[in-house]
């Protein structure tokens, strides 16, 4: 294994920030981090795509911090996530692409030893909750996840009736309706739930949208579509 140098850092530094920042006030941030999947920088209506519908993404961005020039190690969805859960580079945290991992990431015990954000959070005295996709080979509860809810372990699934597993398990079962849905409405039962309620916590939401495969959505989604299809036929 790599030493694990000093870029690891801003993990720490950042989440020192936000568990101690607003303790003066009496209570800690609770964190929200949803990502989306293979999903391009411009294609967000705040970006200025007329063909697509994103109000919800617009208004992070118009109120947030959007970070126009940021950019990864690795154009693929294994890396990046293991660099999003390490705050380590591909070269230090060893799930160098897809294809190819050095042992130390490999396995149900990947990364073991290695400061992870709901690891140090959960130190921290955080809940911390995973709902979504995964596509690592750690197992989430022993990456420092104490709450592990709908989740996919694979890469990739069907947009609907999923194979998806649920709490601390691999083994995946189907479940009806559509696979961001079923994501969105699992984080939405535990944000309005008591422990929510009772804070703090992280809750890592990933979808798999817009990653393959690209099928219909659902018939209250397409519908937003409506007049963008005429405009795009009438262009024709």
């Amino acid at each position: 294994m790599m030493p694990i140098r000093p870029p690891w850092r801003w993990l720490a530094v950042a989440l020192a920030s936000v568990a101690a920042a607003p303790a003066a006030a009496g209570a800690k941030l609770n964190i929200l981090f949803i990502t989306s999947d293979d999903h391009r920088w411009d294609v967000l209506g705040a970006a200025g795509d007329t063909a697509v519908h994103t109000p919800v993404l617009d208004r992070l961005a118009a109120e947030g911090i959007w970070l126009r020039q940021a950019t990864i190690h690795v154009s693929q969805c294994l890396p990046s996530r293991a660099t999003l859960l390490t705050g380590l580079t591909p070269q230090q945290h060893g799930a160098l692409s897809i294809e190819t991992q050095r042992p130390e990431a490999t396995g149900p015990e990947a990364f073991r030893g290695l400061p992870t954000l709901p690891g140090l959070l959960r130190k921290a005295g955080y809940t911390t909750v995973l709902a979504g996709k995964w596509h690592l080979p750690a197992d989430p509860w022993r990456s420092g996840f104490s709450d592990v809810r709908t989740w996919l372990p694979e890469g990739g699934t069907d947009y609907k009736n999923p194979l998806l597993a649920r709490g601390k398990s691999r083994k995946m079962k189907t479940l009806p309706g559509y696979t961001q849905e079923i994501f969105a409405d699992d984080a939405v039962a535990f944000l309005r739930s008591g422990q929510a309620k009772r804070g703090p916590f992280l809750l890592w939401l990933a979808f798999t949208a817009p990653h393959t495969p690209m099928e219909p959505n659902p018939p209250r989604i397409e519908a937003l579509y409506g007049r963008v299809l005429e405009r795009m036929q009438m262009a024709a």
